[in-house]
Formats: structure tokens, C-alpha cells, sequence
């Protein structure tokens, strides 16, 4: 099992120095570091760069199948340039054998707030469904506007 965390360039190296220090004075027997990889989501459109391909390219980082995977997307849709957002989802649900967790506005990916009817989940559903991908749980907050998703 891996774990890898994306994040900017600056953060990411934040991120790593802090995660060494607490693992030096407070080390754990057994848990598995996070890999944290620096790379602004953005630059998927601005320079069409790939973040799968940038996973792959950072050693001991399989993206390819080879180990379950656990994509989580926590609050960075909103950040992102519509094509960005479309793209990374895109990239992220063509991993082979991948589970996803979903903490985000959607609305960039067509799913957006709005009238009770259809819900939010079922608005949710039908994306994933246009996607390939099936909800397994679902939940939402202000009328749809941050969904809680669970999806294989």
C-alpha cells in the first residue's frame, strides 16, 4: 500500500520536512509515510502536463495497477480552472483497480447546486455513472454545493 499526497511545490517540501521531523521524534512501528509530490494542479491545462505521468516519473510511486489505490480529492476542484478540474478527474478515473473519496464542489464538473429535483445525489450518480464509476455513498451540504462521495 502507498500513500501519496499532491500538493504545490512549496507545500509539498513543507509537508515532507514536517512529516521527517515527527517521524524522528515520534516514530510509529509499522506505519507507512506518506509520499508527498509537488506539482500545481493547474499546470494539467496551462502546460498540459499529466499528474499520472508525474506520479510514475517520481521513483517507488506505481500508478499503474500494481497496488490498490485510494484517490481522495479534499477540498482543490473549487481552485482549479474548469479544463483542469475535468482533466484530473479524468486522469485520476482511468487508474486501474482505484477507489475514490470525493470532499469537493463539483459544480466545474457539470454537477452543480441547485433545485431539490434531481437531488444532489442523484445529480452525483449521474456523472459518475457518464464516467464509468459507480456511487457507493453519497452526502451533501448547502443545497449540493460540497458532496461527500464515495465511488469505485
Amino acid at each position: 500500500m502507498q500513500f501519496i499526497e499532491v500538493d504545490l511545490p512549496d507545500i509539498s517540501a513543507t509537508k515532507k520536512t514536517m512529516q521527517a521531523q515527527y517521524i524522528c521524534a515520534s516514530p510509529i512501528e509499522g506505519a507507512l509515510p506518506t509520499q508527498h509530490v509537488g506539482f500545481d494542479l493547474n499546470e494539467i491545462m496551462t502546460k498540459k502536463r499529466s499528474l499520472v505521468d508525474e506520479l510514475a516519473a517520481n521513483a517507488g510511486l506505481k500508478v499503474d495497477g500494481s497496488v490498490p489505490t485510494l484517490v481522495i480529492c479534499e477540498a482543490v476542484l473549487f481552485y482549479l480552472a474548469p479544463p483542469a478540474a475535468v482533466s484530473l478527474i479524468g486522469e485520476l478515473f482511468d487508474l486501474p483497480k482505484s477507489r475514490y473519496c470525493i470532499t469537493d464542489n463539483l459544480s466545474k464538473l457539470g454537477v452543480a447546486p441547485g433545485p431539490p429535483v434531481p437531488s444532489a445525489k442523484e445529480k452525483c450518480s449521474t456523472w459518475l455513472q457518464g464516467a464509468g464509476k459507480e456511487l457507493v455513498e453519497h452526502d451533501s451540504i448547502w443545497g449540493g454545493a460540497i458532496h461527500f462521495v464515495k465511488a469505485q
